[in-house]
């Protein structure tokens, strides 16, 4: 586990200002896990990521169609999942989570990621917002791997 960004936010601006800056370490082929109650800003935060790709679409939280895709740079996808009603394995494989783990072109964003622990990749980036105040939020980005190596 490497810790890349552990930070303060007093904002919605901030918070996407965060996340814009985190979205230059990643691209198709990750996978971001997010771990956060309700209301700390997950989806905020998925925003702030989808600008920094120029996505025209405007995200929104994928709560109730549970998967969201936005297409970027042709054939790549930036695909935002809300697994919280997520009760086992096999709705991971009806909602295509597994398949989307596959596809290099996928660059995928999971909120809810604590319900699913067992089933998140090797390698991952790992979001944790928590709420401090109203407006304040706790911010800490990890890179979980099987191995020690950083240098991709």
């Amino acid at each position: 586990m490497k810790q890349l960004v552990n930070k303060v936010t007093n904002s919605y601006e901030e918070t996407i200002a965060v996340a814009k800056e985190f979205a230059k370490t990643i691209k198709s082929g990750d996978f971001v896990a997010f771990f956060a109650e309700m209301g700390a800003g997950k989806t905020v935060f998925v925003r702030g990521i989808a600008q920094r790709f120029k996505l025209e679409e405007m995200v929104c939280s994928p709560t109730f169609s549970i998967v969201n895709e936005y297409p970027y740079e042709g054939e790549k996808k930036l695909v935002h999942c809300d697994l919280y009603r997520i009760k086992n394995e096999q709705e991971l494989y009806e909602i295509g989570f597994f398949d989307y783990l596959k596809d290099e072109n996928v660059l995928m964003l999971a909120e809810w990621s604590e319900k699913i622990v067992e089933f998140l990749p090797k390698n991952y980036f790992k979001v944790k917002i928590e709420i401090v105040s109203k407006n304040m939020r706790k911010i800490l980005i990890e890179r979980q791997s099987e191995n020690e190596d950083f240098s991709n």
